[in-house]
């Protein structure tokens, strides 16, 4: 047995979660959703592809596709089918920051699932024959990928803006992946997938002590018992900066996509909330800014997004716009015309106070979904060891005035945009 503390978080206003920290590190947190008959549970790890050294680009993401082939209690894919037979849902996905797996199934066959799910991931099997199957796998997704010009344009953006631990690509590359080895495999397991890298989440209506106690059983199995203190992330709230550019890629489309970046902040910005709503203002749904003045008002674009990228020490905005050759160096300009605009002007109170609703009005829709709620307090512990709540995410919203927006905009200008043609 590994012994656990257990705490109430009563400020979550969807409901109480139960927030267990074992001795070894790990973290389980609950979330009982009443009259609900499913269950979502997420095992995440402090494992992403920035945790890679530099011949080790693509592991964490190849580890997460061998984790499914087996763990101790039945080698081999029969244990995958084995849970899938009895009505689980099972997915994983690797980051720059984290790798998560993920398990849905009816609450009352959770008893007998998540003893199985636990072993893909505590106990693996690295078999050789199955670890050369996924390698080219990998490799041929690496390859499928090359085909997809925006994806490939977008990784290059990442590549560019951000130093390489950011910046390589999460699958690797063809000479990386191809040189990786069982041993490299396993040396990266048992340096990152320890219980202090774990956060364990649940959402459903269950019994939280029941599967805290299941988890101290099963850790005392599996021999990991060492005492530590959960390992996070380190946090910056300083607004961040990223590396310019300016590169044209080939791909002998009919139209070019245009990509423009510039810097944000980390996730834990003091200005992260003002960085939302400028992007929504910018750049989300048929009211925006660009969407109206490019499009509605000069017809310079067929398509528009706009998103933020968010890491614990760092982030950045990226906009993509695909148009005509003859628009590119026009559509630059009305862009910096626009954010020079906002940073001299705002947005004005009302069109402010209608991205805030908006904004709020996701979030809370958000949190009648599961799987939603599930990510949020999951992501939530592994970056700053607490579970925001709705009031809490309101208040750092709506302490965003038209005068900061101004100041992030203004800082924007200042750092400067890099831009990526892919024509």
């Amino acid at each position: 047995m590994v012994d656990f503390s257990q705490k109430i978080l009563s400020h979550f206003e969807r409901g109480k979660i139960s927030r267990t920290e074992f001795e070894n590190g790990a973290v389980f947190l609950h979330h009982k959703t009443p009259r609900v008959k499913g269950v979502v549970v997420s095992v995440w790890f402090l494992a992403g592809s920035r945790d890679e050294k530099k011949d080790e680009h693509g592991l964490a993401h190849l580890l997460e596709h061998m984790i499914f082939k087996g763990g101790s209690a039945i080698k081999g894919t029969e244990l995958l089918a084995l849970m899938e037979s009895m009505g689980a849902e099972l997915n994983a996905y690797t980051t720059k920051e984290y790798i998560c797996f993920d398990l849905s199934c009816l609450a009352t066959d959770l008893p007998r699932i998540f003893p199985l799910f636990l072993d893909l991931i505590f106990s693996p099997s690295f078999n050789q024959d199955e670890f050369h199957k996924e390698k080219n796998v990998v490799l041929q997704e690496i390859r499928e990928d090359r085909d997809n010009h925006e994806l490939e344009a977008e990784e290059k953006v990442f590549s560019k803006s951000f130093p390489v631990d950011l910046g390589h690509p999460i699958a690797g590359s063809i000479k990386s992946v191809s040189s990786f080895t069982i041993k490299k495999l396993t040396h990266f397991y048992y340096e990152h997938f320890v219980p202090h890298k774990m956060v364990i989440s649940m959402v459903g209506d269950n019994k939280a002590e029941k599967y805290s106690e299941l988890l101290s059983e099963l850790f005392s199995r599996y021999k990991l018992t060492k005492k530590h203190k959960p390992t996070r992330r380190k946090m910056l709230t300083n607004i961040g900066s990223i590396n310019h550019f300016r590169e044209v890629m080939k791909r002998g489309g009919e139209n070019p996509y245009l990509f423009l970046t510039c810097k944000t902040g980390p996730i834990d910005c003091d200005y992260r909330a003002d960085f939302m709503i400028l992007n929504h203002y910018l750049g989300e749904g048929m009211s925006s800014r660009f969407f109206k003045a490019l499009r509605e008002e000069e017809g310079l674009v067929y398509s528009i997004s706009s998103y933020i990228n968010n890491f614990s020490d760092n982030g950045s905005m990226v906009m993509g716009l695909t148009t005509k050759e003859k628009n590119l160096l026009k559509i630059e300009g009305k862009i910096k015309d626009i954010f020079a605009d906002v940073a001299l002007h705002g947005i004005g109170e009302e069109r402010l106070l209608s991205c805030k609703r908006q904004i709020l009005s996701s979030w809370e829709m958000g949190f009648d979904d599961m799987d939603e709620i599930n990510q949020h307090i999951g992501r939530g512990e592994l970056y700053r060891s607490h579970v925001l709540s709705f009031k809490e995410i309101s208040k750092i919203v709506h302490e965003v005035s038209d005068e900061r927006i101004k100041f992030v905009t203004q800082s924007m200008l200042e750092s400067g945009f890099s831009s990526l043609i892919l024509r």
